[in-house]
C-alpha cells in the first residue's frame, strides 16, 4: 500500500501497532488504495464503506445506495437494528462482499464481521481496550492478529458513524481508527466538518452537511473523501473520492442514496 501505518516494518503479525501513513509503497488505502480488482471493491465505500450480512427479518432503516466508478455500477442495500445498549449494522453489496458491524449508541464500532468469498476471506474483528483483535481466514490462510490503537473511536462505517458528528456542531475536526478489510489492516483518518452546500443526490439538488474525511497529517493533500449528510437527521446522502493519487487513481467514485424509509 502506499501510505503504511504507525509503527515498525518488522512488527509481528499477532502483535502489529498500526503505522501513521508515511511511507510511499505504492497504492492506497480504502477510497484511497486499488492494486487489483479485489483491493477496489474493498474500498472506503465498501468501508469506507457498510459492510454487511444478510438482511434480518423485521430490521427497519433501509437504505439502497448506488456505487459508480467509471463504467462500473454496484448495489448496496443497509439494513439497521437498534437495542438498548447497540446498533447492528448489516450490508450487502451486489459484487459479493457482506458486513455485520455493531457500534454502541456513540456509534462507536465495537465489534464487526466481514466477508468476501472471492478472496477466500472471512474473519472478525473486536474492539479490546486500545486494540483491535482481528481472527479468522485470509485469502485463504488462518490468521489472528492484535494490532494496538489509542482512544479514538474505531468508525468501521463512516456514512453511519460520522452522522451526529456531521449535524452537531460540536468540534471541526475529529480523528478515528478503521480497517481496510480486504487486507485486514488498522489505519487513522480524520474528518473534518466543512459547512453546509447544496449537493446532486439521485438527481436532486439537497441541502447537506459536508464532512471530509483524509490521511492524517500532511498526506491530507494526496487523498481525501467527500461525505455529505442530512442537516435535519444525519442520514448519509452521498460521498465522492479517487482511488489512488492524482492522474494514477482510478475515475472518481460516487456513492449516494437512491432509496429507503428515510429518502
Amino acid at each position: 500500500m502506499i501510505w503504511q501505518a504507525r509503527g515498525a516494518a518488522g512488527d509481528s503479525p499477532a502483535d502489529s501497532k498500526p503505522r501513521g501513513f508515511s511511507t510511499f509503497h505504492g497504492v492506497l488505502v480504502r477510497g484511497i488504495m486499488v492494486h487489483d480488482r479485489h483491493t477496489m471493491k474493498a474500498s472506503i465505500t465498501a468501508a469506507c464503506l457498510f459492510l454487511l450480512c444478510l438482511p434480518p427479518v423485521g430490521a427497519q432503516n433501509r437504505l439502497i445506495y448506488h456505487e459508480q466508478t467509471g463504467q462500473q455500477v454496484a448495489r448496496i442495500e443497509v439494513w439497521e437494528e437498534r437495542s438498548e445498549t447497540s446498533l447492528l449494522l448489516r450490508s450487502v453489496m451486489s459484487y459479493g462482499e457482506t458486513y455485520a458491524i455493531r457500534n454502541d449508541l456513540d456509534m462507536a464500532t465495537m465489534s464487526f464481521t466481514y466477508g468476501n468469498t472471492d478472496q477466500k476471506t472471512f474473519y472478525t474483528a473486536t474492539r479490546e481496550g486500545n486494540a483491535i483483535h482481528l481472527e479468522g481466514t485470509l485469502k485463504g490462510k488462518p490468521f489472528s492478529n492484535l494490532s494496538r490503537i489509542d482512544a479514538d473511536p474505531i468508525y468501521e462505517s463512516p456514512e453511519r458513524c460520522l452522522q451526529s458528528f456531521a449535524i452537531s456542531g460540536s468540534s471541526p475536526s475529529i480523528h478515528f481508527w478503521i480497517v481496510l478489510p480486504a487486507e485486514a489492516q488498522v489505519f487513522q483518518l480524520t474528518a473534518h466538518r466543512e459547512g453546509r452546500e447544496v449537493v446532486d443526490v439521485a438527481g436532486n439538488r439537497v441541502d447537506a452537511e459536508r464532512v471530509k474525511v483524509s490521511l492524517p497529517g500532511i498526506a491530507s493533500i494526496l487523498w481525501n473523501c467527500l461525505y455529505w449528510y442530512r442537516p435535519t437527521d444525519g442520514t448519509f446522502l452521498r460521498s465522492e473520492t479517487v482511488r489512488g493519487i492524482g492522474f494514477i487513481g482510478t475515475p472518481k467514485t460516487v456513492l449516494e442514496l437512491v432509496e429507503g424509509e428515510r429518502l
